[in-house]
């Protein structure tokens, strides 16, 4: 399921060079669960435009954002 803002939100993202970026847990299905969805659930435009990783920081650098849930995992992306 995905919230009400959803779909103007990813129609924002999909205008810009944008990745998700999401952390698949250690269970075995993990990344193939998230890589399923994100292919369910993103425009054709951006069906590609994800990267699975738990150290979501060793992708921070100038003129990027990290928008994620973790205040920790944005605060080491700065």
């Amino acid at each position: 399921d995905t919230y009400e803002w959803y779909e103007e939100f990813i129609g924002h993202l999909s205008k810009f060079d944008c990745y998700i970026c999401t952390s698949p847990s250690s269970h075995p299905t993990s990344s193939s669960g998230k890589v399923a969805w994100l292919k369910e659930h993103l425009p054709k435009s951006m069906k590609r435009k994800y990267i699975l990783t738990p150290h979501k920081h060793l992708l921070a650098g100038p003129d990027r954002i990290l928008i994620d849930d973790s205040d920790e995992k944005c605060d080491k992306f700065m």
